[in-house]
């Protein structure tokens, strides 16, 4: 499914600085058969159609000499204030593969989860090759298979649609399972009853052992 986006060519000369008090920002659109067009577009606009194309679903640039079906290739974010500072959309080829970066979503409940073990999501995406038409948005994984502490998923085992290939390694591991931690015996300390017990012999002992070795002295007579 793509996404339509309105676009305008951005003149010489204006600032990114203007563009982006007005509402708008700076960015450029390129490719194989396309050549360099420096952009500007709605701020909002551009923020919504991330969020629901991500970089990984074409979109559809409306408003320049004819209509370009792209990808967002980079985005720079300001690292203070969080808005986007610029963007780079990549022009693609209908009649060449692609290779790009997929979302992984994950469904289901792991019926493990249950004996106290932990679910462990390793990728989030993975990269794969094919047709700008047949490029997918995301690929789904269901965690209703991970019945037990040896359970996991590899690459191999996820399903993908036809005309589209994976480039991760198949042993790769998406999902892992980690069982429960095991508790520790508690160590209970001695009572302090017991511990003043032991000191209040060890003095007695000890004075004991002074009166022994202290010797009668005779008394002089005057």
């Amino acid at each position: 499914m793509a996404i339509n986006l309105t676009v305008n060519k951005r003149a010489e000369g204006v600032k990114a600085k203007s563009l982006r008090l007005d509402g708008y920002l700076p960015a450029v659109v390129y490719g194989p058969k396309q050549a360099a067009i420096s952009l500007s577009v709605e701020s909002r606009a551009f923020r919504k159609a991330l969020n629901e194309a991500g970089e990984s679903t074409i979109i559809k640039l409306k408003g320049l000499d004819k209509e370009v079906e792209v990808l967002i290739q980079a985005v720079d974010f300001d690292a203070v204030k969080g808005s986007v500072n610029h963007a780079d959309f990549y022009a693609v080829d209908q009649d060449r593969e692609l290779t790009t970066g997929v979302a992984l979503e994950f469904t289901g409940e792991a019926p493990v989860e249950k004996t106290g073990a932990t679910v462990n999501k390793i990728l989030h995406e993975v990269n794969v090759t094919c047709r700008p038409d047949a490029l997918p948005n995301h690929l789904t994984i269901s965690l209703d298979g991970l019945v037990d502490e040896e359970s996991q998923i590899k690459i191999s085992d996820l399903t993908i649609p036809e005309g589209v290939k994976i480039e991760n390694d198949p042993a790769d591991i998406v999902v892992s399972v980690t069982p429960p931690r095991e508790e520790e015996p508690e160590i209970v300390p001695e009572t302090e009853a017991g511990e003043e017990g032991e000191e209040g012999e060890g003095k007695e002992e000890g004075e004991e052992g002074a009166s022994d070795d202290t010797e009668p002295t005779d008394a002089k007579p005057e």
